[in-house]
């Protein structure tokens, strides 16, 4: 339970910090 989370969570993250530097280009967003 534990690791499904913290790979929620990290997921999470790296959506935000893409969306924030690649704002520009939603093509990056895909993962």
């Amino acid at each position: 339970l534990n690791v499904a989370i913290t790979k929620f969570i990290h997921n999470i993250y790296k959506l935000n910090r893409c969306r924030r530097h690649f704002r520009k280009d939603p093509a990056l967003l895909s993962d």
